[in-house]
């Protein structure tokens, strides 16, 4: 038997006003997953207030595109309210990929295009980019995330209302390692994200995660992909390359180099968690 082809996602959580900046914004996600991702499925999250320009890009696309949209009540002004009603569809409909790409329309009400192209390039290059190497070397039983820019929290889990929170509508077996999902562009891995949408509590998805849940609204930055370390997936952290191109807009633990650095902090976190992931703490970056 030949071996087996596997299966990607792409989960797109948009916002895309109607301003030529947004749309050109727009244009270039369809782009990027038509370069990287055309044979998969895509779901995009529409959040409210999105332009109607944008909904009619989606369908002229030619993606296989499932557009989710965003309940009025649960609306939050970030990513946040696109991705609850994409894994709302997913959990509804079924989805059965091994890989799901998670990201958004970064840049899109920034006044000028150019403002996170900067961005959206070492996105590109280091995580969109890297379906070869996710088959390769990112196993869906043994790893759960593969972030884009991994970076230790600022502060201790167990004090964090996202952490609290999964705790309560979460049958967590390990603690969460306590990393960032910086910008909010990660992968999961199909087990992980399924273990996850079959155990998870109805009001997930029934409530604003910000007024209700009492989470933040950079929840999906900062504390969701932990429900893959808290189901006993370890994470697979993605190679990275040291940015020689010049002038790059990217400056502090923001540039692209500073976060090699950030992934050898979190390389260590990982391999503290894993010795002992019922018992790990994490108290503060480090």
């Amino acid at each position: 038997m030949g071996k087996k082809t596997l299966s990607h996602a792409v989960l797109l959580s948009s916002y895309i006003i109607d301003t030529d900046t947004s749309h050109r914004v727009g244009a270039y996600y369809l782009d990027l997953i038509k370069s990287h991702f055309a044979d998969c499925k895509i779901y995009i999250g529409i959040n409210t207030g999105s332009s109607d320009i944008w909904r009619k890009m989606i369908k002229s696309s030619g993606l296989d595109v499932n557009i989710c949209e965003v309940k009025s009540g649960l609306t939050v002004n970030s990513d946040v309210s696109g991705f609850q009603a994409i894994l709302q569809n997913i959990k509804e409909f079924g989805s059965h990929h091994d890989y799901y790409w998670f990201g958004h329309t970064k840049g899109s009400t920034h006044e000028t295009y150019e403002a996170a192209e900067a961005l959206r390039w070492v996105i590109d290059r280091d995580f969109w980019s890297r379906r070869s190497e996710i088959e390769a070397h990112c196993d869906p039983l043994q790893h759960g995330t593969f972030p884009a820019l991994p970076m230790p929290c600022g502060s201790s889990w167990s004090e964090d209302g996202a952490s609290a929170y999964l705790r309560r509508i979460f049958p967590a077996t390990c603690r969460p390692i306590g990393y960032v999902t910086t910008y909010t562009f990660f992968g999961m891995t199909g087990p992980a994200l399924r273990n996850f949408l079959e155990s998870v509590a109805s009001t997930f998805f029934e409530s604003n995660l910000v007024n209700e849940g009492g989470v933040s609204r950079y929840f999906f930055e900062g504390g969701f992909a932990w429900v893959a370390d808290m189901g006993g997936f370890e994470p697979y952290l993605l190679a990275k390359e040291v940015t020689t191109q010049k002038p790059l807009d990217l400056t502090g633990p923001c540039h692209p180099n500073d976060f090699i650095i950030n992934q050898l902090k979190v390389e260590k976190m990982i391999q503290k968690w894993k010795e002992d992931p019922s018992g790990y703490e994490f108290t503060a970056w480090t």
